[in-house]
């Protein structure tokens, strides 16, 4: 039998697995820069989720000032209303 017969075969596997191992050690570099990118977005988005719940109370302690406010503007428009009703006659 030719030599060819047995050597080709061998080459092509060993070429083959190689080629194998060039592209898995890629992969992994990938998946590995991937995972670098996944942990980045994860701290970026607590950051945020910190800061969404930063202005949620603020924006809580701003509603309450602004009825304390209302309230007490509006309150002396009030009593003079019920005193013009009652200088008027309509109470």
């Amino acid at each position: 039998m030719s030599f060819e017969v047995f050597v080709g075969p061998l080459l092509a596997f060993a070429l083959g697995a190689k080629f194998t191992m060039f592209l898995n050690s890629k992969s992994q570099t990938a998946l590995s820069d991937l995972n670098a990118r996944v942990e980045v977005v994860e701290q970026v988005s607590d950051i945020e989720e910190k800061r969404l719940a930063k202005l949620e109370e603020t924006i809580e302690v701003i509603d309450k000032q602004t009825l304390s406010k209302m309230v007490s503007t509006m309150q002396p428009v009030a009593t003079a209303l019920k005193e013009i009703q009652a200088f008027v006659g309509l109470r």
